[in-house]
């Protein structure tokens, strides 16, 4: 029982342009390069032109640290400083070293 969608396909033909990719190497190659520099061409001018036209409001109020977040931020980072310099006092088996 064959699909439909292969019935169109015929695996000569198929096989056949393969090959004459193959034989044709280097064009084979410099096409797909060719494709592949126009796709990214297409795509790095469409985000070049997205970005020149969105326009960026910076504020003009500073910028302002909620007081609570940022002691929290701090003392979670100072326990952490101190497990790091516990770590290096610490002294841990050498399991390669012969007795």
């Amino acid at each position: 029982m064959k699909i439909k969608f292969f019935e169109k396909f015929d695996i000569k033909k198929i096989s056949r342009i393969i090959e004459l990719c193959a034989q044709k190497a280097i064009f084979t190659f410099f096409f797909l390069f060719l494709i592949g520099m126009i796709l990214g061409g297409i795509l790095f001018l469409k985000y070049f032109f997205f970005v020149q036209r969105a326009k960026i409001s910076i504020g003009k109020e500073p910028l302002r640290l909620e007081r609570k977040i940022y002691n929290q931020v701090l003392k979670a980072w100072e326990e952490r400083e101190l497990k790091f310099e516990k770590a290096h006092e610490e002294i841990f088996q050498d399991f390669f070293k012969e007795d």
